[in-house]
Order: structure tokens, then sequence, then C-alpha cells
């Protein structure tokens, strides 16, 4: 075999190895998204929500958690950045989840290859706006919004995430997050003025999104933003 032969043989080994392993990183994502949409939020998390917010019937506890459901599927597709969390009663749903430790941590592992922490807002105000237009833009942004009001939370029409922008005044949540048009336009303002400061297009890592063996990731951790300051 020649110089000249080798190489080429060993160029086209390598672009398929690298074709084999995005191929399963793909593969494997799409079983995590499969899993995070099939997923049965166990009763026990529903009553733990309905204490905390007893106001709320069942058909509203199907509107938080398939809000909830959104939510993590926002995390899952976007695995390398931070979102605000926009509404506080499924906010209440992701603690009272997490607090169910080892549960939330198979749901974890089989949704997103690793933890995702919840972390609490940030000390910055405009952060935390940021961090809320990036979740406004991700799910559609004020187009996506408009619908939502337009349709209801349980109109069984997936608007993905934006939902999380209406829940909880269409739910009569107390102290729940809700958003002025004037809220709005700021929470747009801060995300483009974080995207433009950012050569990386607006900030840091949700969760690592996987890990070493597929090649989709990362340090074997993660967050999303929380804690009902992010929102409101």
């Amino acid at each position: 075999m020649t110089t000249t032969t080798w190489i080429t043989a060993l160029i086209a080994g390598l672009v398929a190895f690298a074709v084999s392993g995005i191929v399963r990183a793909q593969r494997k994502r799409k079983a995590q998204r499969s899993f995070i949409q099939a997923y049965v939020f166990p009763d026990t998390l529903r009553r733990k929500v309905h204490q905390r917010h007893p106001h709320l019937a069942e058909r509203a506890l199907d509107d938080v958690f398939a809000a909830l459901r959104e939510w993590f599927l926002l995390l899952q597709r976007h695995p390398r950045e931070k979102f605000g969390m926009p509404s506080r009663v499924v906010d209440d749903a992701w603690h009272e989840f997490i607090l169910m430790t080892r549960l939330y941590q198979r749901f974890c592992e089989q949704g997103f290859g690793n933890y995702v922490h919840h972390e609490p807002n940030q000390a910055n105000a405009e952060q935390n706006s940021a961090a809320l237009g990036r979740t406004l833009e991700r799910s559609g942004g004020r187009a996506a919004l408009q619908s939502v009001g337009a349709l209801g939370v349980a109109s069984g029409v997936a608007v993905a995430g934006a939902v999380l922008f209406a829940i909880d005044g269409k739910l009569g949540v107390e102290n729940g997050f809700t958003y002025s048009p004037d809220a709005l336009d700021a929470i747009e303002r801060d995300y483009r003025a974080s995207v433009a400061s950012s050569s990386g297009g607006g900030g840091c890592s949700g969760y690592s999104g996987g890990d070493s063996s597929d090649g989709g990731g990362g340090d074997g951790g993660g967050s999303g933003c929380g804690g009902g300051g992010c929102g409101g």
C-alpha cells in the first residue's frame, strides 16, 4: 500500500468513525426526547403540587404537568443554553420533583444523560431577564405566546414552551408570574443585549447534554434557572 493510499484510507476511516458517532448521538437524543414526551409523572407528585396550590382542579394540574414537560423538552433541545423559568407553579412542580430524589435522578439519566440541577435566580436582574428572553425566543417568541393566549393552556395545541409564560395567569396562581407587554419588551431587549455582548450567541450553558460516550457531552452536570426569581 502506498503512502497516499494509506493516508486516504485513514482519512476515510476517521470520517466514517465521526459520522457514526454523530448518528449514535442523534439517535440517543431522539430516544431521550421520546422518553420525556411519554413520561408519566407520578400521582404522588401531583398530590404534592396540589398541596402547594389547593385551588387547582385536576384539569389545571394536567396543564401544569404539560407545561413542566415542555420545560424539560426545552432544556433537552438546547443543552448548551441556560433558560429562565417563567412560571411559579411549574417551578414549584419542578422543585417537588427534585425532592423525589431517586425518581428525579432516574428521570434525568434517561431524559438528559445526566443530572439537571435547579439553580436559584441570578443576582443581576438583567441576566435574569435575558435568561427569560432566551426561554421566550426558543419557545417561538411573542407570536407563540399570543397563540397560547388565543387557544388557552389546555387547548391541546402544542405551542412549545410559550405556555410557561401564560400558565400562572390563566390558572390564577397566587403570587404567580405574569407579563405585561412592557415587561415582555424589556425581556426581549435584555436578551438581545446579552446576545450582542456574547461571541457565543448568548451565554452560559444549561445541562451538558449527554456524556462523553455519545459525543454529546460535557461535564456530567448541568442546570436550568429556577427558584421563582427568574420569572417575574
